[in-house]
C-alpha cells in the first residue's frame, strides 16, 4: 500500500474502545465517527483543529490494542472506511484514480436495456470485469452462488439475488482477498443495475445503499486482453 496512505490514515483515525463490544463493533462505530470528521474536513477552513482532535482519538484507540495489532487493524480500518465512507473514497479517487473502465457518476445510472436483454446477462455463467486497481477478476454465478476469483489465486464469495428492473444485489460471505477480506464483513450488501450492453460487454453501475458515490463499469462476456 502507498506510503501516503498509510500516512494518511495514520492522521485519520482514533475512537475510545468499550469492553463491552467487540472490535470490529468498535471499528465500525469508528469508522462512522472518522467519515463524519472527513466529511467535515472537506467544507471547512480551519482543518487544523479537527486535526487535533482526531490525533487525540487515535491514540486512545490504539492504546487499546496490542502493538503488534496496530499494522493489521490499521488495513482493516482504512478498507472498511474506504467502503463506507463517500469522503475518504472521493480522496482515494483523486490521489489514485480508479484503472479500468470505472466511472464516478454524478447520479444513479437508469437502465436503458429491456427485460429480455437483462434475462440475456444469466445465460452465462462465467463473466469478468476489471478491478479499479486493474486486476481482470473472473466472475462465475450458480446457484443463487456469485464466486470472483483473483490473478493471484484468492477468491472471494457472496450470494447472487436477481432483482427486478434489470438489477441484482451480492451479500458477501467470505474472501481470503488481501484487500477483499477487509473491505467486507458478512452480511454487507451491493446493489447492481445493467445500464447498457455493447458487443461483448454490459455495462453496470454499482452502489451502496446510503451512499451518494455510484460508480459504473464494464461486465465482459469473453476475459478482455487489455484495458478497453
Amino acid at each position: 500500500m502507498p506510503k501516503f496512505v498509510f500516512l494518511f490514515l495514520i492522521t485519520f483515525l482514533g475512537y475510545s474502545l468499550g469492553f463491552a463490544q467487540s472490535l470490529e463493533s468498535q471499528r465500525e462505530i469508528l469508522v462512522v465517527e472518522l467519515c463524519n470528521i472527513l466529511t467535515s474536513a472537506e467544507k471547512s477552513s480551519k482543518p487544523d483543529r479537527l486535526q487535533i482532535k482526531i490525533d487525540e482519538l487515535l491514540n486512545q484507540y490504539f492504546l487499546s490494542i496490542p502493538e503488534n495489532d496496530h499494522e493489521e487493524e490499521s488495513k482493516n480500518i482504512f478498507f472498511r472506511l474506504e467502503r463506507n465512507c463517500d469522503a475518504f473514497q472521493r480522496f482515494l479517487d483523486k490521489k489514485s484514480p480508479p484503472q479500468g473502465d470505472w466511472l464516478l457518476e454524478k447520479e444513479s445510472p437508469i437502465s436503458k436495456l429491456t427485460k429480455e436483454e437483462c434475462g440475456e446477462f444469466l445465460k452465462n455463467q462465467v463473466h469478468y470485469y476489471i478491478d479499479p486497481s486493474g486486476e481482470i477478476v473472473t466472475v462465475k454465478i450458480m446457484d443463487g452462488t456469485y464466486i470472483e476469483s483473483y490473478p493471484d489465486g484468492t477468491y472471494s464469495k457472496l450470494s447472487f439475488h436477481w432483482l427486478e428492473n434489470c438489477e441484482f444485489m451480492l451479500e458477501f460471505i467470505e474472501s481470503d482477498h488481501e484487500v477483499k477480506k477487509r473491505l467486507s464483513i458478512p452480511g454487507d450488501q451491493y446493489f447492481y443495475r445493467l445500464i447498457d450492453k455493447n458487443e461483448g460487454s454490459y455495462i453496470a453501475s454499482t452502489e451502496i445503499k446510503g451512499s451518494t458515490n455510484y460508480y459504473s463499469f464494464k461486465i465482459y462476456i469473453n476475459k478482455p486482453v487489455k484495458f478497453k
